[in-house]
């Protein structure tokens, strides 16, 4: 690795659609059930760019590298994933509660490949792994204006240890939720608020390993730690 800072950025813009279905299905006056399919989407992105600026310095095991200030034009394809969703939800008096799973396609990215107007490319391997999410809720109906809701989620990462980077240096990862719904005849509002704990994760990988201008780099290890998020939501809707 070399003993001085950089910057790297990848820039563009693109457009592309998908579709969705569901179907929900009331099983008893109490007791309902849902699924819900999204369609994959591929980006065919073009004239995006590439910026890289590194300044002189040792590259440990390598020796010097000289100064680099290198910006170029490419593009790459990138699929997103498809995504399959499966719910029910019972009702007890005043209180439903809801459990569902998500399944998420991430083997569509298996790799991110840039190629560049001069002819070259850049791959970086990723073959990310399909993925389930776990959601269990509840809410309690105060009255007819106000719902209290909590809830638990369970969410497993796709990234395999030969690829994870810093890029998305993401782990397993639990999320906790309370909300609370206003509803005023046709107008309702949702407010919400998550906190997400993403678990340590060790790497010890090659993804590190290929330095700019054909040097070899020693291979890169460590540990992401202490990741975590406060996340906040409002939601305003209007029946008409």
């Amino acid at each position: 690795m070399l003993n001085s800072d950089g910057d790297s950025k990848l820039t563009a813009d693109d457009w592309a659609y998908g579709w969705n279905a569901a179907v929900h299905y009331k099983i008893t006056e109490n007791w309902k059930a849902g699924i819900s399919y999204r369609s994959g989407i591929k980006h065919e992105i073009k004239d995006g760019t590439a910026e890289l600026s590194l300044p002189s310095g040792n590259l440990i095991g390598s020796g010097p590298v000289p100064a680099m200030n290198i910006q170029k034009t490419g593009s790459a394809d990138i699929t997103l994933p498809e995504i399959l969703y499966l719910g029910t939800s019972y009702e007890i008096g005043k209180f439903t509660f809801e459990l569902d799973g998500q399944w998420t396609g991430w083997s569509s990215y298996d790799e991110l490949k840039i190629e560049f107007e001069d002819g070259s490319q850049q791959v970086s391997p990723k073959n990310w792994e399909d993925v389930w999410a776990i959601r269990l809720g509840a809410q309690y109906s105060v009255n007819k204006m106000l719902d209290l809701r909590a809830g638990i989620i369970r969410d497993y990462s796709p990234i395999p240890d030969d690829t994870v980077d810093p890029l998305v240096p993401s782990g397993d990862r639990w999320l906790y939720a309370v909300g609370l719904g206003f509803n005023f005849h046709r107008l309702t509002i949702d407010v919400a608020y998550n906190y997400l704990d993403d678990e340590n994760r060790e790497f010890d990988n090659e993804v590190g390993k290929k330095a700019p201008y054909g040097y070899v780099a020693p291979e890169l290890t460590g540990e992401f730690k202490d990741i975590d998020a406060h996340i906040f939501g409002v939601n305003v809707s209007y029946k008409f």
